[in-house]
This record gives C-alpha cells, sequence and structure tokens, in this order.
C-alpha cells in the first residue's frame, strides 16, 4: 500500500521527497500503529543533526560564489595556469573543477557555475560541443571526492564515521582522477592536433593570482606597513639634517625598519613562490639583502638594548 500511494504521488508531479513523506504520512493515518508523537518525534530526529548544517551552507556557499564573480576568477586562474598547454580549455575545465570542488563540495554547484562558463568558452575557442560538455560533466565529479564533500558528510552522519578521515581518503582519488583526466585531454589534443588556447606570460598569471581576495589583503597590508615605515624614515632624515637626530631615535629606526623589511620580504617571497629562491630573480636578492641588514651597522639586538637604557 505504501509503494501504491509514492508511486501516486510521483506521477501526479510531485517531488520525490514530498511524495516519500506523504505516502509515509498516509500509510500511518490509515494503519493507526504509532502514535502521532511518535512520528513526529522521529521526524524531528532525523534532521535535529548538527553535521546536517552543512548541507545548506555548501549549498550557500556555491550560490555566493556565483553571484559573486568568483567563478569568473577561478577560470581566470585556471586559463592562466595551464591554458597554454595543447588542449589548454580541457586542461582548464578540470583545474577550474578542482579547485571549486574544495570549495563547494558538490558536483551540481561545480557544473552550474563554472560549466557554463567553460562550455561556452570551449564551443567559442572551435572545440565540439560533446567533447565540451564531456569534459565539463566529468570534471563536475570531483566535487563530491575532493575535501570538504557535502556528500561525505551525509555518509559519515548516517554512518557514524570521521568525517575529518573521509576527507583525508578523498584527496588521493582526487588528485588522481584529475591527472587521469588531464591525461585524456592531453590524448585528445595530440590526437586531433590541438594547440594551446593562449599564450603563457607571467603578466597574466599574475594578474590571475591577485584577483584572490587573500593575495590582495596581503598586498594591501604590505604597502600599508610600508607606507607608515616610510613616513617614521622620513622624519628621522629630517632630524638627522637639523642635527636633532639622538641615538635613541636613531636605533629605534633600524630596528623597526630592518624587522619590517624582513617581514615584508618574507611575505613577498611567500607569494612569489619556489622560484623566489633561485638568484636570477630580483626578489631573492632582496630576500639575502634583507636577513643581512638586521646584523649590519649593529644588530636589532644592540639596538634594542640602546632603546632599554632610556626608559
Amino acid at each position: 500500500m505504501l509503494k501504491i500511494i509514492f508511486l501516486f504521488l510521483m506521477a501526479g508531479g510531485i517531488p520525490v521527497a514530498i511524495a516519500m513523506a506523504g505516502a509515509s504520512l498516509v500509510y500511518i493515518l490509515i494503519a493507526g500503529s504509532p502514535p502521532p508523537f511518535a512520528v513526529i518525534h522521529r521526524m524531528i530526529g532525523g534532521i535535529d543533526s548538527f553535521p546536517l548544517l552543512a548541507v545548506p551552507f555548501f549549498i550557500l556557499a556555491g550560490n555566493l560564489m556565483n553571484n559573486a564573480g568568483i567563478t569568473n576568477r577561478i577560470y581566470n586562474f585556471a586559463l592562466a595556469l595551464v591554458g597554454w598547454l595543447k588542449g589548454g580549455l580541457g586542461h582548464v575545465n578540470v583545474i577550474g573543477s578542482v579547485i571549486f570542488a574544495g570549495m563547494s563540495g558538490t558536483a551540481i554547484a561545480d557544473a552550474a557555475g563554472l560549466g557554463t562558463i567553460e562550455i561556452k568558452a570551449m564551443k567559442d575557442h572551435g572545440y565540439a560541443t560533446e567533447f565540451a560538455v564531456g569534459v565539463t560533466a566529468a570534471s563536475a565529479t570531483l566535487g563530491p571526492i575532493i575535501p570538504p564533500s557535502l556528500p561525505f558528510v551525509i555518509y559519515a552522519m548516517m554512518a557514524n564515521v570521521s568525517v575529518g578521515a573521509l576527507f583525508l581518503a578523498g584527496i588521493l582519488p582526487g588528485v588522481l582522477l584529475a591527472a587521469l583526466m588531464m591525461l585524456t585531454v592531453a590524448y585528445f589534443a595530440h590526437k586531433n592536433g590541438w594547440g594551446g588556447d593562449i599564450k603563457f606570460t607571467r603578466t597574466r598569471f599574475g594578474k590571475a593570482i591577485i584577483e584572490f581576495q587573500n593575495t590582495q589583503f596581503e598586498l594591501a597590508d604590505i604597502k600599508t606597513e610600508t607606507a607608515v615605515g616610510k613616513v617614521f624614515i622620513d622624519h628621522c632624515i629630517e632630524r638627522h639634517v637639523k642635527g636633532e637626530l639622538d641615538t635613541v631615535t636613531a636605533s629605534m629606526a633600524k630596528t623597526w625598519a630592518t624587522d619590517m623589511l624582513g617581514k615584508v620580504t618574507d611575505r613577498c617571497l611567500q607569494l612569489f613562490g619556489g622560484y623566489g629562491y633561485m638568484d636570477e630573480y630580483p626578489i631573492s636578492r632582496m630576500y639575502r639583502d634583507a636577513r643581512v641588514l638586521r646584523i649590519y651597522a649593529g644588530t636589532n639586538e644592540i639596538m634594542k638594548l640602546l632603546i632599554a637604557r632610556s626608559l
């Protein structure tokens, strides 16, 4: 009887969740076996779960990213990163899905967010519609695998297992699937003679990175601290020209300026990446010089002793 009611409601076009609940309630009212308060208690108990809060928040995060333009930034970053490879936009599709999967946790949000941008771009660059849709659909499946994953949260709640352990278990399969998808794109690119869709330039790559909020905020902090330091150093130079600069103020200027130089250079090096440790890049030479300046013309520890004596 329960199945008949459920199928009848489904045939009427009622959503699955409402059809399931409606069929169950009708059966309980007709059968009259459990008391009504027990049904209500079980219904409330089924949704009274803290981990289930992840479901609406994951969906909200995906919608916010779509509406706030974050998907466009992810696409531009992936394009600057791998768009120059053969079959470039196919690789961009996969890399974009990997990044988006680490934010949304669902395949639907991935396909709806990045999918519309990527399919249109691939069709505009001459890729077959079947190939564009196929790559988008395949890469969207990384959403439930690469953590954080919405299905992992629901499974962990139902099976009473660790959410963190499931997240860790999803990293390797997700990376492996992404690599296999990129290999598949590379195979079709070589087979069909596709080239890269853009030319790799550091300017494009840097512009794509700076669009991310963390990089913007980091550079904003650096600029603010540098501007404050410049004002203090200019004040010390002005006093020195007038012959009014005392030892304590000079020690404070030396200590603060060299420490700040080291911190700013360290943060810039982190933004630059691993290449920053190679001498052919200016940031590497700045990093080396900044570390030496903390010792040159009197160590900062000596400067601090001079300052402390005046207190």
